[in-house]
């Protein structure tokens, strides 16, 4: 059974161009053609391809995303602590995410630079990389915000990360 985790479309105004190739497309008709039913991940993503990609609803079964963390290894305590004390605020954050268009990171960047000009005291942690990585940089030299957002790139040990956050920005 196909599962299909995005359908392709963005929402005008939005300001994303997709790169989706031929082949792409090419392979997303066949499977909707061949397959008597296509598992996804959201609502969301079921009414886009119904609407959008002509695939009849009754063909589409959402079956959400699950994390079962009890696979997961424990957090670390000395790691946890280590980041919190290398990265102080009253309020952390944490983004795991790839820099693309679609995961919509500009959203987050812009959002920490307005709270933090508003004087609240915060810094956004970001694990991961993408071709946005050097726009983000120049966004974040740009606007002094060096010690707001700190751009750490792909890590192992993303829980203990997760556990010494306040709240994770997911703006995809």
């Amino acid at each position: 059974v196909p599962f299909r985790h995005h359908f392709n479309f963005v929402f005008p105004g939005d300001g994303i161009e997709l790169d989706v190739t031929r082949t792409e497309l090419i392979f997303d008709r066949l499977i909707h053609r061949l397959s008597p039913t296509v598992i996804v991940p959201s609502h969301a993503v079921a009414d886009g391809i119904h609407r959008l990609e002509g695939v009849p609803s009754e063909r589409l079964r959402v079956v959400p995303y699950v994390y079962d963390f009890a696979r997961y290894r424990r957090p670390d305590e000395d790691s946890v602590r280590a980041i919190r004390a290398e990265f102080p605020a009253r309020l952390t954050l944490i983004m795991v995410s790839r820099l693309i268009e679609l995961k919509r990171p500009q959203l987050a960047f812009d959002a920490v630079r307005r709270l933090v000009e508003e004087g609240l005291d915060l810094r956004l942690l970001v694990l991961d990389t993408g071709p946005l990585h050097d726009d983000l940089e120049t966004f974040v030299a740009r606007h002094g915000l060096g010690e707001r957002i700190v751009m750490l790139g792909r890590r192992d040990n993303v829980i203990d990360y997760m556990q010494a956050a306040d709240l994770l920005v997911h703006p995809s």
